[in-house]
């Protein structure tokens, strides 16, 4: 960010750099901070017309406001987001947005909308052969279906999405995975099997550095 400024002076890489440093704010919960700079950043890319940073700068408002627990202006953001890169035809960058709608809509309760963002999610994850994106895809229909009742459509996936992500070593959905099986376990009265995967999710989460936000349910 400092050598974008110093030689730089106003242009999109400096707003990227600027945008990825507020980020690093709101994923640390110093919320104030993050949106001084994003707001500049909004400024920046208005002035030097930068649309596909726009894009971006809403998508990444959309995660700060969903951190903040504020839903209502999160999904805001994320259908501005949303409609930018789908006319620019991002298909990856959208399916960072349709992530975000998913947990936007599960904590609010709208769990078909939900499941419905989750399925698009997992449709632009195989259509890009992006492991992250379908093997998450997998979990939040998996975490989604506990909540409408449908334990074995949750099971089902979740246990499709364990796979997945550990043959492509990603880690985190690993774990949230198995979070996500031992809840279900639990919701099922099997705690032998619930404690099993829990536990798995603990050594797992203890090995790395995932984001509290995450994982806080485990």
């Amino acid at each position: 960010l400092n050598i974008a400024e110093s030689r730089m002076g106003k242009c999109n890489e400096l707003a990227m750099m600027m945008g990825a440093y507020a980020s690093l704010f709101f994923a640390t919960c110093f919320f104030k901070i993050s949106f001084f700079f994003h707001k500049q950043v909004l400024a920046m890319r208005k002035e030097l017309n930068d649309e596909w940073g726009l894009a971006q700068s809403f998508q990444f408002m959309g995660y700060c406001y969903e951190w903040m627990a504020d839903y209502k202006k999160s999904i805001e953001y994320f259908e501005r987001s949303k409609e930018k890169f789908q006319s620019m035809g991002d298909i990856r960058e959208l399916g960072m947005v349709i992530q975000g709608l998913i947990f936007d809509y599960f904590y609010t309760g709208e769990y078909k909308r939900a499941l419905d963002y989750a399925s698009q999610y997992l449709e632009i994850g195989e259509k890009t052969k992006d492991v992250y994106a379908i093997s998450d895809s997998w979990t939040q229909l998996s975490r989604t279906y506990i909540q409408t009742g449908e334990l074995e459509k949750a099971e089902e996936s979740a246990k499709k999405g364990i796979r997945i992500a550990e043959e492509g070593k990603v880690w985190f959905i690993v774990c949230y995975g198995y979070i996500h099986l031992g809840h279900l376990y639990i919701e099922k009265k099997n705690y032998d099997e619930a404690i099993k995967y829990l536990e798995k999710a603990k050594k797992v989460d203890k090995e790395n550095n995932f984001l509290r936000n995450y994982v806080a349910f485990l």
